[in-house]
Protein backbone atom coordinates (compact mmCIF):
# COMPACT_ATOMS: atom_id res chain seq x y z
CA UNK A 1 0.00 0.00 0.00
CA UNK A 2 1.28 3.44 -0.89
CA UNK A 3 1.80 6.09 1.76
CA UNK A 4 1.77 8.72 -1.00
CA UNK A 5 -1.32 10.87 -1.42
CA UNK A 6 -1.59 12.73 -4.70
CA UNK A 7 -3.69 15.68 -3.60
CA UNK A 8 -3.35 17.73 -6.80
CA UNK A 9 -4.05 16.80 -10.45
CA UNK A 10 -0.45 17.52 -11.51
CA UNK A 11 3.01 16.61 -10.26
CA UNK A 12 6.26 18.12 -11.47
CA UNK A 13 9.15 16.23 -12.99
CA UNK A 14 11.27 17.17 -9.98
CA UNK A 15 8.67 15.73 -7.61
CA UNK A 16 8.64 12.49 -9.58
CA UNK A 17 12.43 12.32 -9.55
CA UNK A 18 12.44 12.81 -5.78
CA UNK A 19 9.82 10.10 -5.25
CA UNK A 20 10.76 7.61 -7.97
CA UNK A 21 11.14 4.11 -6.58
CA UNK A 22 8.97 4.57 -3.51
CA UNK A 23 6.75 1.63 -2.61
CA UNK A 24 3.26 1.94 -4.01
CA UNK A 25 4.12 4.62 -6.58
CA UNK A 26 3.39 3.43 -10.10
CA UNK A 27 4.35 5.35 -13.23
CA UNK A 28 2.25 4.78 -16.34
CA UNK A 29 3.23 5.74 -19.90
CA UNK A 30 0.04 6.47 -21.83
CA UNK A 31 1.61 7.53 -25.14
CA UNK A 32 -0.93 7.22 -27.95
CA UNK A 33 -1.07 8.13 -31.62
CA UNK A 34 -4.27 8.60 -33.60
CA UNK A 35 -4.50 5.79 -36.17
CA UNK A 36 -6.28 7.88 -38.82
CA UNK A 37 -3.37 10.31 -38.93
CA UNK A 38 -1.13 7.47 -40.20
CA UNK A 39 1.72 8.04 -37.72
CA UNK A 40 5.02 6.36 -38.45
CA UNK A 41 5.07 4.86 -34.94
CA UNK A 42 2.36 3.90 -32.50
CA UNK A 43 2.42 4.49 -28.76
CA UNK A 44 3.93 1.11 -27.93
CA UNK A 45 6.80 1.68 -30.36
CA UNK A 46 7.49 5.13 -28.93
CA UNK A 47 7.47 3.62 -25.43
CA UNK A 48 9.96 0.96 -26.49
CA UNK A 49 12.29 3.65 -27.82
CA UNK A 50 12.24 5.74 -24.66
CA UNK A 51 10.38 5.72 -21.35
CA UNK A 52 10.83 6.51 -17.69
CA UNK A 53 12.46 3.58 -15.87
CA UNK A 54 9.93 1.08 -14.48
CA UNK A 55 7.05 2.81 -16.29
CA UNK A 56 4.12 0.58 -17.21
CA UNK A 57 2.63 0.98 -20.70
CA UNK A 58 -1.13 1.67 -20.96
CA UNK A 59 -2.62 0.58 -24.34
CA UNK A 60 -5.50 3.02 -24.70
CA UNK A 61 -7.40 1.21 -27.46
CA UNK A 62 -7.15 -2.16 -25.69
CA UNK A 63 -8.27 -0.97 -22.27
CA UNK A 64 -11.56 0.10 -23.76
CA UNK A 65 -15.00 -1.15 -24.71
CA UNK A 66 -13.91 -3.23 -27.68
CA UNK A 67 -17.53 -4.16 -28.43
CA UNK A 68 -18.14 -0.55 -29.52
CA UNK A 69 -17.33 0.71 -33.01
CA UNK A 70 -16.33 4.02 -31.42
CA UNK A 71 -12.68 4.63 -30.48
CA UNK A 72 -11.35 4.01 -26.94
CA UNK A 73 -14.72 4.15 -25.20
CA UNK A 74 -14.64 3.45 -21.47
CA UNK A 75 -14.26 -0.24 -20.68
CA UNK A 76 -16.87 -1.94 -18.49
CA UNK A 77 -15.76 -1.76 -14.88
CA UNK A 78 -15.14 -5.52 -14.55
CA UNK A 79 -12.92 -5.50 -17.64
CA UNK A 80 -11.13 -2.35 -16.48
CA UNK A 81 -10.41 -3.91 -13.09
CA UNK A 82 -9.00 -7.05 -14.68
CA UNK A 83 -6.81 -5.15 -17.13
CA UNK A 84 -5.47 -2.77 -14.49
CA UNK A 85 -4.62 -5.76 -12.32
CA UNK A 86 -2.86 -7.43 -15.26
CA UNK A 87 -0.75 -4.28 -15.72
CA UNK A 88 0.37 -4.60 -12.11
CA UNK A 89 -1.74 -1.72 -10.82
CA UNK A 90 -3.63 -1.89 -7.54
CA UNK A 91 -6.32 0.25 -5.97
CA UNK A 92 -3.87 1.02 -3.16
CA UNK A 93 -1.28 2.53 -5.52
CA UNK A 94 -0.48 6.17 -6.12
CA UNK A 95 -0.42 6.44 -9.92
CA UNK A 96 1.36 9.08 -12.01
CA UNK A 97 0.53 9.06 -15.71
CA UNK A 98 2.43 10.73 -18.50
CA UNK A 99 2.77 10.72 -22.27
CA UNK A 100 5.50 11.79 -24.63
CA UNK A 101 3.66 13.52 -27.45
CA UNK A 102 1.96 16.65 -26.19
CA UNK A 103 -0.82 15.68 -23.77
CA UNK A 104 -2.48 13.40 -26.30
CA UNK A 105 -3.53 10.73 -23.80
CA UNK A 106 -2.25 11.31 -20.26
CA UNK A 107 -5.26 13.41 -19.28
CA UNK A 108 -7.60 10.82 -20.79
CA UNK A 109 -6.10 8.02 -18.68
CA UNK A 110 -6.16 10.32 -15.61
CA UNK A 111 -9.88 10.78 -16.24
CA UNK A 112 -10.43 7.05 -16.91
CA UNK A 113 -8.92 6.20 -13.54
CA UNK A 114 -10.88 8.88 -11.69
CA UNK A 115 -14.10 7.81 -13.37
CA UNK A 116 -13.35 4.27 -12.19
CA UNK A 117 -13.02 5.54 -8.62
CA UNK A 118 -9.23 5.80 -8.37
CA UNK A 119 -8.61 9.31 -7.07
CA UNK A 120 -4.97 8.84 -6.03
CA UNK A 121 -3.76 9.72 -9.52
CA UNK A 122 -1.97 12.69 -11.08
CA UNK A 123 -0.49 13.69 -14.43
CA UNK A 124 3.22 14.41 -14.89
CA UNK A 125 3.16 18.05 -15.94
CA UNK A 126 4.91 18.32 -19.30
CA UNK A 127 5.24 14.57 -19.81
CA UNK A 128 8.48 12.93 -20.93
CA UNK A 129 9.81 16.24 -22.27
CA UNK A 130 9.70 17.75 -18.77
CA UNK A 131 11.24 14.60 -17.29
CA UNK A 132 14.16 14.84 -19.68
CA UNK A 133 14.53 18.58 -18.98
CA UNK A 134 14.87 17.71 -15.28
CA UNK A 135 17.66 15.25 -16.19
CA UNK A 136 15.46 12.27 -15.46
CA UNK A 137 16.77 8.92 -16.64
CA UNK A 138 15.30 7.39 -19.79
CA UNK A 139 15.51 3.75 -20.85
CA UNK A 140 14.50 1.77 -23.90
CA UNK A 141 13.20 -1.75 -24.25
CA UNK A 142 10.13 -3.81 -24.95
CA UNK A 143 7.04 -3.83 -22.76
CA UNK A 144 7.60 -6.27 -19.92
CA UNK A 145 5.08 -8.57 -18.29
CA UNK A 146 4.00 -6.92 -15.05
CA UNK A 147 3.52 -8.47 -11.66
CA UNK A 148 -0.17 -8.83 -10.92
CA UNK A 149 -2.00 -6.11 -9.04
CA UNK A 150 -5.36 -6.00 -7.30
CA UNK A 151 -7.53 -3.27 -8.76
CA UNK A 152 -11.22 -2.85 -7.96
CA UNK A 153 -13.06 -0.26 -10.04
CA UNK A 154 -15.79 1.74 -8.34
CA UNK A 155 -17.30 3.83 -11.15
CA UNK A 156 -18.26 7.43 -10.52
CA UNK A 157 -21.06 8.09 -13.04
CA UNK A 158 -21.05 11.81 -12.24
CA UNK A 159 -17.82 12.18 -14.26
CA UNK A 160 -19.11 10.75 -17.56
CA UNK A 161 -21.93 11.46 -20.00
CA UNK A 162 -23.38 9.27 -22.75
CA UNK A 163 -25.30 10.25 -25.86
CA UNK A 164 -28.71 10.19 -24.17
CA UNK A 165 -27.43 12.45 -21.40
CA UNK A 166 -26.11 14.86 -24.01
CA UNK A 167 -29.37 14.89 -25.96
CA UNK A 168 -31.12 15.95 -22.77
CA UNK A 169 -28.49 18.57 -21.95
CA UNK A 170 -28.72 20.09 -25.44
CA UNK A 171 -32.50 20.16 -25.24
CA UNK A 172 -32.64 21.64 -21.74
CA UNK A 173 -29.48 23.79 -22.02
CA UNK A 174 -28.87 22.89 -18.37
CA UNK A 175 -25.08 22.47 -18.58
CA UNK A 176 -22.31 24.31 -20.38
CA UNK A 177 -20.79 22.14 -23.12
CA UNK A 178 -17.14 22.93 -23.82
CA UNK A 179 -15.75 21.55 -27.10
CA UNK A 180 -11.96 21.09 -27.43
CA UNK A 181 -11.83 20.72 -31.22
CA UNK A 182 -10.20 23.44 -33.28
CA UNK A 183 -12.30 26.40 -34.39
CA UNK A 184 -12.62 25.33 -38.04
CA UNK A 185 -14.03 21.92 -37.11
CA UNK A 186 -16.27 23.46 -34.44
CA UNK A 187 -17.71 26.03 -36.86
CA UNK A 188 -18.28 23.39 -39.53
CA UNK A 189 -15.79 25.01 -41.89
CA UNK A 190 -13.49 21.97 -41.98
CA UNK A 191 -14.36 18.34 -42.54
CA UNK A 192 -13.96 15.92 -39.66
CA UNK A 193 -10.88 13.67 -39.88
CA UNK A 194 -13.07 10.63 -39.23
CA UNK A 195 -15.12 9.67 -42.27
CA UNK A 196 -18.90 9.84 -42.25
CA UNK A 197 -19.32 12.53 -39.58
CA UNK A 198 -21.29 15.74 -39.91
CA UNK A 199 -19.45 19.04 -39.47
CA UNK A 200 -20.31 21.53 -36.77
CA UNK A 201 -21.01 21.41 -33.04
CA UNK A 202 -23.69 20.79 -30.44
CA UNK A 203 -26.14 23.70 -30.23
CA UNK A 204 -25.18 26.12 -27.46
CA UNK A 205 -21.65 24.77 -27.04
CA UNK A 206 -18.58 26.83 -26.20
CA UNK A 207 -15.27 26.27 -27.97
CA UNK A 208 -11.80 26.12 -26.45
CA UNK A 209 -9.01 24.13 -28.05
CA UNK A 210 -6.97 22.14 -25.54
CA UNK A 211 -3.78 23.72 -26.90
CA UNK A 212 -4.85 27.02 -25.30
CA UNK A 213 -4.13 25.45 -21.90
CA UNK A 214 -0.54 24.48 -22.68
CA UNK A 215 2.58 26.65 -22.58
CA UNK A 216 5.29 26.63 -25.23
CA UNK A 217 7.45 24.45 -22.98
CA UNK A 218 4.66 21.81 -22.90
CA UNK A 219 3.74 22.53 -19.27
CA UNK A 220 0.15 23.27 -18.35
CA UNK A 221 -0.45 26.94 -17.66
CA UNK A 222 -0.61 28.02 -14.02
CA UNK A 223 -3.89 28.40 -12.16
CA UNK A 224 -4.24 32.13 -12.76
CA UNK A 225 -3.67 31.85 -16.50
CA UNK A 226 -5.94 28.80 -16.77
CA UNK A 227 -8.71 30.70 -15.03
CA UNK A 228 -8.35 33.55 -17.50
CA UNK A 229 -8.36 31.17 -20.49
CA UNK A 230 -11.54 29.42 -19.35
CA UNK A 231 -13.27 32.67 -18.45
CA UNK A 232 -12.38 34.16 -21.85
CA UNK A 233 -14.10 31.23 -23.57
CA UNK A 234 -17.40 32.48 -22.17
CA UNK A 235 -17.88 29.85 -19.48
CA UNK A 236 -19.48 30.65 -16.16
CA UNK A 237 -17.09 28.76 -13.89
CA UNK A 238 -19.70 28.47 -11.16
CA UNK A 239 -22.10 26.44 -13.33
CA UNK A 240 -22.08 22.77 -14.47
CA UNK A 241 -19.68 21.90 -17.31
CA UNK A 242 -19.32 18.90 -19.63
CA UNK A 243 -16.34 18.67 -21.97
CA UNK A 244 -16.28 17.07 -25.40
CA UNK A 245 -13.96 16.82 -28.43
CA UNK A 246 -13.43 14.40 -31.32
CA UNK A 247 -13.25 11.16 -29.36
CA UNK A 248 -12.97 12.05 -25.67
CA UNK A 249 -9.18 12.54 -25.49
CA UNK A 250 -8.58 16.29 -25.65
CA UNK A 251 -11.87 16.80 -23.79
CA UNK A 252 -10.02 15.20 -20.88
CA UNK A 253 -7.27 17.85 -21.14
CA UNK A 254 -9.97 20.49 -20.61
CA UNK A 255 -11.31 18.50 -17.64
CA UNK A 256 -7.79 18.32 -16.20
CA UNK A 257 -7.28 22.05 -16.60
CA UNK A 258 -10.60 22.72 -14.90
CA UNK A 259 -9.60 20.39 -12.06
CA UNK A 260 -6.40 22.39 -11.57
CA UNK A 261 -8.50 25.51 -10.89
CA UNK A 262 -10.74 23.63 -8.51
CA UNK A 263 -13.49 22.25 -10.76
CA UNK A 264 -12.87 18.53 -10.26
CA UNK A 265 -16.56 17.74 -10.81
CA UNK A 266 -16.48 18.27 -14.59
CA UNK A 267 -17.81 15.38 -16.70
CA UNK A 268 -16.52 14.19 -20.07
CA UNK A 269 -18.78 13.11 -22.93
CA UNK A 270 -17.18 9.76 -23.67
CA UNK A 271 -18.37 9.31 -27.26
CA UNK A 272 -17.83 12.98 -28.17
CA UNK A 273 -18.12 14.02 -31.83
CA UNK A 274 -17.18 10.58 -33.16
CA UNK A 275 -20.56 9.52 -31.76
CA UNK A 276 -22.66 12.70 -31.96
CA UNK A 277 -21.56 13.63 -35.46
CA UNK A 278 -22.50 10.23 -36.85
CA UNK A 279 -25.77 9.65 -34.99
CA UNK A 280 -29.37 10.34 -35.93
CA UNK A 281 -31.51 12.71 -33.88
CA UNK A 282 -28.50 14.71 -32.73
CA UNK A 283 -28.85 18.37 -33.72
CA UNK A 284 -25.82 20.10 -35.21
CA UNK A 285 -25.08 23.82 -35.32
CA UNK A 286 -22.47 25.68 -37.37
CA UNK A 287 -20.80 29.04 -37.06
CA UNK A 288 -19.17 30.81 -34.15
CA UNK A 289 -18.99 29.62 -30.57
CA UNK A 290 -21.32 30.73 -27.86
CA UNK A 291 -20.08 33.55 -25.65
CA UNK A 292 -21.77 34.43 -22.35
CA UNK A 293 -25.07 33.03 -23.57
CA UNK A 294 -24.90 34.68 -26.98
CA UNK A 295 -23.31 33.63 -30.24
CA UNK A 296 -20.47 35.84 -31.43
Amino acid sequence: MSDITLSTPLVSAQWLKNNWGRDGLKIVDTTYTLPFLNPEKNGAQLYEEAHIPDAIFFPLDEIADTSSDLPHMLAPDIQFSAQMSELGLSSSDAIVVYDQNGWVASARVWWNLRMMGHTNVAVLNGGLKAWKAANGAVVSGKIKDAKGGIFHAKPNPALVRDIEDMRQHVKAQDVQILDARNAARFKGEAAEPRAGLKSGHMPGAFNLTHAALIREDNLLKDKHDLYDVFAASGLDLDKPIVTTCGSGITASVLALGLAVIGRDDVAVYDGSWSQWGGADNCPVATGEAQMNGQTT
